[in-house]
C-alpha cells in the first residue's frame, strides 16, 4: 500500500497583542446578540466582536490600546480591525470680518445682435459598428455556503475550515481576511473555533492552510513574562490541486470541488514567553509542552492498480480569479475532514520516513504524541512528571 508523501512542519506564528501590558483574554465572553455568519467580525463601539457558534462574542477591545474599531466589508464578509484613533480636530478660530467692497459702476447697454443665418441640413449619421464581446468576469457568481462544512453522519471527531486570504511564502505571515475554523474531538471533549490563519506556499509545491487560536495567561509585568496556550490546525495539499479544482468548474461560476480532504493535523501547545511590555514585543519563547491530538482519518482507494491512503472529507472553493495557486494569489477555500484521535495512528503519521519506514521508540528522530520540556525549552522530560503549564500528560 502506498501513501502520499507528507511534509512535516513545526512552526509557530505568534502574533500576540501585549502592547501596553494589555492582554486580551475575553474572546469567549458572549454579548447576547445572535449572528448568522460564523467568522465575521463587527464593531460594537470600540470593541471588536466575532461571530462564533451563532453568538457575537468579544474578541478585542481596541480602546485598551488607545485605538478605535473600524468596520469594512470584503467580498460580502463583514470585517473589523483596530486602527489609530486620531481624535477630533480642534475648532478653528473665527475669521475676521472683511471690509465692505465699494459700489461698482453701472455697465453700459450692449447693442442688439444681428440675425443669424439659417443652418444648413445635417447629413445622415453612418451606422455604428457592433460592440465587441466583453471578456470573462472572475468568480462573481461563486458563493461558499457554510452548510458545506457540516460533518457527515458518523463523524464523531471532525475539523473544518473556511478561509480567504493571500498566499505567502513559507516563513512569511499575512493574516487571512476571513477565517472560520472548528475542531471537535469526542475523546478529548474538545469543541473549539479557530479565528486566525494564513495560507502558505512551501517550496512552490505544497500549500498549507494554517488556522490558529491562542490564550495568553499568567502575565507578570515586573518579570516581563507570560504564558500562552496555543492551538494549531494545519491542512496540507498539493499546489497542483488548484488547477484541478479550476477544471472541475462546470457552470462558469468559478466553484470547484473534490471529494477527498487535505492532510490535516491538530495540536495543542504551551509556551513560556519573555515580553517587553513597553513595546508589546515577544522577545523569546520556550516550548514547554506540545501534544498532537488528532490527524485526518484516511481510507484506501485504488487507482490504476495502486492502492492509496487518502483523507476522508472534501475540498472546495471559488477559483475564478486563480491561475495555479502561486504566491500572491488569493484563495477562497473550504475544507472538511473526518479526524482520528487514535494514538497508534498519530504515532505512525509522525514517524513515517520518506522511504516508508516507521521509526520506533529509541530510534533517532522518533517523535512521541506528546513532548514536554524544562523551562529552557530544550531539555526534554517525561510528560507524566511534567509540572509546567498544561500539567502532566498520561503515558
Amino acid at each position: 500500500m502506498k501513501k502520499f508523501s507528507l511534509v512535516f512542519f513545526a512552526v509557530f506564528f505568534l502574533v500576540l497583542n501585549v502592547a501596553g501590558c494589555v492582554v486580551s483574554t475575553t474572546s469567549t465572553i458572549e454579548t447576547g446578540d445572535s449572528c448568522l455568519n460564523a467568522g465575521e467580525h463587527r464593531c460594537n463601539n470600540d470593541v471588536i466582536e466575532n461571530c462564533i457558534l451563532g453568538t457575537w462574542r468579544v474578541f478585542m477591545d481596541c480602546g485598551e490600546t488607545g485605538k478605535k474599531c473600524e468596520k469594512t466589508e470584503v467580498d460580502g464578509v463583514l470585517m473589523a480591525t483596530c486602527v489609530d484613533d486620531t481624535g477630533n480636530s480642534g475648532n478653528t478660530g473665527d475669521t475676521g470680518n472683511t471690509g465692505n467692497t465699494g459700489n461698482t459702476g453701472n455697465t453700459g447697454n450692449t447693442g442688439n445682435t444681428g440675425n443669424t443665418g439659417n443652418t444648413g441640413n445635417t447629413g445622415n449619421t453612418g451606422d455604428t459598428g457592433d460592440t465587441g464581446n466583453t471578456g470573462d468576469t472572475g468568480d462573481t457568481g461563486c458563493s461558499l455556503k457554510n452548510d458545506w462544512l457540516s460533518p457527515e453522519s458518523g463523524w464523531t471527531s471532525y475539523a473544518y475550515l473556511r478561509m480567504m486570504g493571500k498566499i505567502v511564502d513559507y516563513g512569511d505571515f499575512e493574516e487571512a481576511i476571513f477565517v472560520n475554523g472548528r475542531v471537535a474531538l469526542a475523546e478529548r471533549n474538545i469543541d473549539m473555533t479557530l479565528s486566525d490563519g494564513v495560507f502558505h506556499n512551501y517550496e512552490n509545491q505544497i500549500l498549507i492552510a494554517n488556522a490558529i487560536d491562542y490564550d495568553i495567561f499568567d502575565t507578570n509585568q515586573s518579570a516581563g513574562t507570560a504564558k500562552v496556550e496555543y492551538f494549531d490546525m494545519m491542512i496540507q495539499f498539493s499546489k497542483q490541486l488548484v488547477p484541478i479544482l479550476i477544471d472541475t468548474d462546470i457552470n462558469g461560476s468559478g466553484f470547484g470541488e473534490v471529494d477527498f480532504g487535505g492532510f490535516t493535523w491538530f495540536r495543542r501547545s504551551f509556551l513560556d514567553l519573555d515580553v517587553n511590555f513597553t513595546t508589546g514585543q515577544v522577545t523569546a519563547q520556550y516550548m514547554r509542552k506540545n501534544c498532537w491530538y488528532a490527524i485526518s482519518a484516511t481510507e484506501e482507494i485504488e487507482e490504476d492498480g495502486d492502492v492509496f491512503d487518502v483523507p476522508i472529507g472534501g475540498i472546495a472553493g471559488c477559483f475564478g480569479n486563480n491561475v495555479n495557486g502561486s504566491t500572491g494569489e488569493t484563495l477562497n477555500m473550504m475544507f472538511r475532514n473526518k479526524m482520528t484521535e487514535d494514538k497508534a495512528t498519530i504515532l505512525e503519521f509522525l514517524n513515517t520516513e520518506p522511504d516508508g519506514t516507521v521509526l520506533e521508540p529509541g530510534d533517532e528522530g522518533f517523535t512521541p504524541v506528546c513532548e514536554c520540556f524544562e523551562k529552557d525549552g530544550e531539555t526534554e522530560i517525561d510528560c507524566s512528571i511534567y509540572d509546567g503549564p498544561g500539567g502532566p500528560e498520561p503515558s
